[in-house]
């Protein structure tokens, strides 16, 4: 399925229609989605709450860029997605932009995310727009989010740029780990790729492999809905105009599902395998 970004918001809406409706009664674990663009996240959270005014939703993006520039003209590309889901559902957006500290680069890209937020939130309506590090997480008032679903959306670019690698994943997964869990309500969680702003494949398999890692530790979620093999979106982002002009391909996972590697295939195996024997012992037991 190949989906223009420019016609993201029309798909939004297509995808969404009657989506309040379509959330699962009684959710035990976290739904998961993996996918290649980061702009898959918006209909996935939709999914989950809708856009009615009454469902709101929290959202955590860990992130090497922004995403929040509005898609007006010329089109921002995949920097725009996050603008789709106001207002509603979004109330709360959280940009964390590194691990820890603070540094200039870094001031610059928070100007540029309260100057995207207030092109788009002229009226005050997203209740709460913060940029901050990781560390500063724990700071976040819970009360204050109460009755939003937490979606927590990483783009594992983040693990590419700035001073973050692939080793960083257990412990930066601990942290949205242990905030999910003692914040009270709904959370949904969401990993993308992002192969065309990492050095090569194998850097990207490399992150793929440790976040299937962590996730195999964990008994909280879903199996991992893949959207990395079958999803292809025409990129109108500067980097995909440049490469066009070059008449080079835009970097992505689209049809490479036969060059995975053995052990990330054994691990999204045992994924599935693990959720359908949980499901198999509840059964048993309440029969």
């Amino acid at each position: 399925m190949k989906i223009k970004l420019a016609l993201l918001p029309l798909f939004l809406v297509l995808i969404h229609t009657g989506a309040q409706s379509a959330f699962p009664a009684n959710v035990e674990k976290i739904p998961l989605l993996i996918s290649d663009h980061h702009a898959e996240h918006a209909p996935f959270i939709l999914r989950y709450t809708g856009t009615e005014p009454d469902n709101r939703v929290c959202m955590i993006v860990i992130d090497a860029h922004t995403d929040t520039i509005r898609n007006i003209f010329p089109p921002a590309g995949n920097h725009d997605w996050i603008s789709t889901l106001y207002p509603f559902p979004l109330e709360t957006l959280i940009w964390i932009y590194s691990t820890a500290g603070f540094t200039t680069s870094n001031s610059s890209k928070a100007r540029s995310f309260y100057s995207s937020i207030y092109t788009w939130d002229a009226g005050g309506s997203l209740i709460n727009a913060r940029a901050i590090s990781l560390d500063n997480l724990s700071n976040i008032d819970f009360s204050a989010t109460t009755g939003q679903t937490l979606f927590i959306s990483i783009d594992l670019d983040f693990f590419c740029m700035g001073n973050s690698t692939p080793a960083d994943i257990p412990f930066v997964f601990d942290v949205l780990f242990d905030f999910t869990s003692r914040r009270q309500g709904k959370a949904v969680w969401a990993l993308a790729l992002s192969r065309a702003w990492l050095p090569d494949d194998k850097y990207a398999w490399e992150l793929l492999r440790q976040s299937l890692r962590w996730f195999c530790g964990k008994t909280s979620f879903t199996p991992p809905e893949l959207h990395l093999f079958t999803t292809q979106f025409e990129d109108t982002s500067r980097l995909a105009r440049a490469l066009r002009a070059k008449k080079l391909p835009m970097p992505s996972f689209y049809g490479k599902e036969n060059k995975m590697p053995n052990d990330i295939r054994k691990m999204l195996k045992k994924l599935n395998q693990s959720h359908a024997e949980q499901i198999d012992s509840k059964t048993v037991s309440n029969s």
